[in-house]
C-alpha cells in the first residue's frame, strides 16, 4: 500500500489563521448549544460552541461540573479552576465535554465571554443545564402470543426491562422452557423457575413448549429484580393450546385457462393433512400421477383415492383428451378422521378451441433455475398467425399478485421478453405468458422458475464522513478503480504502526477507510475476487486503535468474529460503526473487562463485544493491548 502522508494537524491550523487573519473578518455572534433535556446524575454531556473561529472563549462551570475534553487539540485548551479558555485558529465550530455531579435534581448556569480579534470582549448567553430527578426503576414487561398455541406447539415469549438485572418467570407443571436469545450462561432452570441474568439486554426472547393437551392454559408469573434488589412484580399473562376443531373439507385449484388439447395440466389440493380423498374425472380425462408416494394412491375406472399421511397440500397430474372445445367437470370427496364425508365444490377444466391461441412458453424450461437478464420466449401452437399480443407476467409462488414483465406487441421475430431477474429476491416464481388474437381470443401458459443471483455488492454513501470496509479481495483494488464515479472529497487510512493518517493508493479487506463525501451515493465497483471468495490469510495488528473490518457477507458479533480472528486474548474494546457522525456502540472485551461502564446506556450502546453487532462494509475501531496477527474468516 503506497503511503502519502496526511498535511500534519497543526500546520493545517496555522495555515487556516493565516487565511482568517487575511480575510479581517469582523467578529460574529457566538452561541452555546447545550442538551435541551435533562442529563443522568454523574454523566457526561457535549456542549457545542458556535464562533467567528478566531479568538478565545472563556467558558465558566459550576463547582462539582467538570470539564472532561474538547474537540480541539489540547494546546488550544487551558483550565483554571471553574474556567475553561479555549483558543481559536479556525475553528468556526467546536464542543467539549462536561461530567455533571451524581447528585439529582441539580443545576449549573454555564456563562461565557468570547474575545475577538481586537480584544474586546463579547457575552455568551447563559445556558442551564439540570440533573435528571431520582426515578423509580420500572418493572419489565412480558408480551405473549395474543391468540392460542397448537398443542405441543412451541411459542415466543418476549421479555422488554431496563436492560440491567436479574428475571425470573415462572412457568406451569407441563409447560417445559426450550431456550432463549440470551446466552447460555444468562440463563437457569429450576424446576418451573426460569432465572434470566440481563447485562444490557433491554429485550430478550424465550421459547416454551406448550402440552399436548388441548384447551390448556398456563398463567406466567414473573419477577424483575433491579440493580438495587429491589424485585418487581411483571403482569401475569396467559397462554392456552387451542381446542380439538372438526377438519375442515379439502380444497382443490384447476388451471384457470383452458387446456391445449392432448396437455397435461395440475390439479392442486388442500385439507387438514389427515384422512382421504376420492377425486371423480371424467371419460377420456386421465390420471397420470401425483406427488404422494405411490402406495398413498390407488385408481378405480374414473375414482383416484389419495390417502393423506400429514400431507396438507399435494398435487395430481391430469392429461386432457384430444378434442378441442371439451369439459371435465372434477367431483371429489374429503372423509376425515371420524368418518365423515365433506363434498369438494366441483371445479370445471376445458379445453382449447382450436380458434383459441395455443401459447407454450419454450424458454425458459419449466422448473429452470434463472439468474441475471433472462429472455422469455414463446409460441402459438394454435397456426392460426393471428396473435397481436403477448403479455409476460410474473409472481411468487407464496404470492398471489401478478407483476408485469413486458408486452410484446410485434411478433415479427418472435414472441419474447426480457426480464431482469436482479430486481426481484431470490426464490421460487411462476411466469405466465398470455397471447390474444384479433378476434380477442386469448390463452395462456404457465412455467415455474427458481430465482438464484448471487450477493449484490456496494456501500451506501451518506454525506460527510463514512467509514467503511470491503469484505473480501477485490479484482482490482485501486483507489482509483474502486471509486471511479463516486464524487468524492478526501479518503484516508490509519497506520497503526506509526500512528499516522495516510491517502490510500489501494482497498483491501481486515482494515476500515475514512471516505468524505458531500452528498449520498454508492460505491459499486465491489467485485470480490472468485477463488474462496477472495479472503486475506491475515493481517497485522499492533497495540492501541486499529481500523478494522469484517471478512465475508454474513454479520458476525465482535466476540465470534475476533475469537475465530485468533485475537481474542490481545484486544480490550471496539468501537463503531460510525453513523451521523458517532459510533454507534461501545463494546467490551469479557476477558479484559468483569463489568462493563454504563451498561445499556444510549447512544452509543455499550454491551459486552458478545452482544456487538458487526455487519459486512462497515468500519470499526479495535483497541489492541498487544500486538497480533488477525485471521481473515467468511
Amino acid at each position: 500500500m503506497t503511503k502519502l502522508r496526511v498535511i500534519s494537524t497543526i500546520a493545517m491550523a496555522l495555515l487556516v489563521v493565516l487565511l482568517v487573519f487575511v480575510a479581517s473578518a469582523t467578529a460574529a455572534q457566538v452561541t452555546r448549544t447545550v442538551p435541551s433535556e435533562c442529563v443522568g446524575p454523574g454523566d457526561d454531556f457535549t456542549v457545542t460552541i458556535d464562533a467567528p473561529g478566531v479568538g478565545v472563549v472563556f467558558e465558566t462551570l459550576c463547582d462539582g461540573w467538570t470539564f472532561k475534553g474538547s474537540s480541539l487539540d489540547s494546546y488550544q485548551v487551558s483550565v483554571s479552576g471553574n474556567v475553561v479558555t479555549f483558543t481559536l485558529m479556525g475553528d468556526t465550530s467546536f464542543t467539549y465535554t462536561v461530567e455533571a455531579p451524581n447528585t439529582p435534581n441539580t443545576c449549573c448556569t454555564i456563562s461565557g465571554i468570547y474575545r475577538d480579534m481586537d480584544q474586546i470582549d463579547h457575552t455568551i448567553d447563559d445556558d442551564t443545564v439540570c440533573t435528571c430527578p431520582e426515578t423509580t426503576s420500572e418493572t419489565a414487561t412480558r408480551t405473549v402470543p395474543s391468540d392460542c398455541v397448537g398443542p405441543g406447539d412451541d411459542f415466543t415469549v418476549t421479555i422488554d426491562s431496563a436492560g440491567v438485572g436479574v428475571v425470573f418467570e415462572t412457568l406451569c407443571d407441563g409447560w417445559t422452557y426450550k431456550g432463549s436469545s440470551l446466552d447460555s450462561y444468562q440463563v437457569s432452570v429450576s424446576g418451573n423457575v426460569v432465572t434470566f441474568s440481563l447485562m444490557g439486554d433491554t429485550s430478550f426472547t424465550y421459547t416454551v413448549e406448550a402440552p399436548d393437551t388441548p384447551e390448556a392454559c398456563c398463567t406466567i408469573s414473573g419477577i424483575y429484580r433491579d440493580m438495587d434488589q429491589i424485585d418487581h412484580t411483571i403482569n401475569d399473562d396467559t397462554v392456552c393450546t387451542c381446542s380439538e376443531t372438526q377438519p375442515e373439507t379439502a380444497t382443490r385449484t384447476v388451471p384457470s385457462d383452458c387446456i391445449d388439447p392432448g396437455d397435461d395440466f395440475t390439479v392442486t389440493i388442500d385439507s387438514a393433512g389427515v384422512g382421504v380423498v376420492f377425486e371423480t374425472l371424467c371419460d377420456g380425462w386421465t390420471y397420470k400421477g401425483s406427488s404422494l408416494d405411490s402406495y398413498q394412491v390407488s385408481v378405480s375406472g374414473n375414482v383416484v383415492t389419495f390417502s393423506l399421511a400429514g400431507d396438507t397440500s399435494f398435487t395430481y397430474t391430469v392429461e386432457a383428451p384430444d378434442t378441442p372445445d371439451e369439459c371435465c367437470t372434477i367431483s371429489g370427496i374429503y372423509r376425515d378422521m371420524d368418518q365423515i364425508d365433506h363434498t369438494i365444490n366441483d371445479d370445471t377444466v376445458c379445453t382449447c378451441s382450436l380458434d383459441n391461441p395455443r401459447p407454450r412458453i419454450t424458454d425458459p424450461s419449466d422448473g429452470a433455475t434463472v439468474s441475471g437478464i433472462i429472455t422469455i420466449v414463446e409460441e402459438d401452437l394454435s397456426g392460426q398467425d393471428d396473435i397481436v399480443y403477448n403479455l409476460f407476467e410474473y409472481r411468487s409462488v407464496s404470492g398471489t399478485t401478478w407483476t408485469e414483465i413486458g408486452n410484446d406487441t410485434n411478433g415479427s421475430d418472435g414472441w419474447w421478453v426480457l426480464w431482469n431477474t436482479k430486481a426481484v429476491a431470490n426464490g421460487s416464481y411462476y411466469i405466465r405468458a398470455t397471447m390474444g388474437d384479433n378476434e380477442s381470443l386469448t390463452g395462456s401458459d404457465q412455467i415455474s422458475v427458481t430465482v438464484d443471483n448471487p450477493p449484490q455488492y456496494g456501500i451506501s454513501l451518506e454525506s460527510g464522513w463514512n467509514f467503511i470496509s470491503v469484505p473480501c479481495v477485490l479484482d482490482n483494488d485501486t483507489v482509483e478503480h474502486v471509486l471511479d464515479g463516486v464524487d468524492y472529497e478526501a479518503i484516508v487510512w490509519y497506520d497503526a504502526s506509526d500512528q499516522t493518517w495516510y491517502i490510500p493508493s489501494d482497498i483491501v479487506p481486515l482494515t476500515a477507510y475514512g471516505i468524505k463525501v458531500n452528498e449520498s451515493q454508492v460505491i459499486e465497483n465491489i467485485e470480490c475476487e472468485v477463488d474462496e471468495f477472495g479472503l486475506p490469510n491475515s493481517r497485522q495488528m499492533y497495540a492501541g486503535w486499529n481500523p478494522v473490518g469484517l471478512t465475508g457477507l454474513v454479520p458476525r458479533t465482535a466476540e465470534y468474529t475476533f475469537y475465530l480472528g485468533d485475537i481474542d486474548e490481545n484486544y480490550s474494546k471496539v468501537w463503531g460503526p460510525y453513523k451521523d457522525g458517532d459510533y454507534k456502540q461501545h463494546g467490551f472485551n469479557r476477558n479484559i473487562f468483569g463489568e462493563i461502564p454504563y451498561p445499556g446506556e444510549e447512544p452509543p450502546d455499550v454491551v459486552y463485544t458478545g452482544n456487538y453487532s458487526m455487519e459486512p462494509y462497515q468500519g470499526h475501531w479495535i483497541y489492541m493491548t498487544s500486538d497480533a496477527v488477525l485471521s481473515a474468516i467468511v
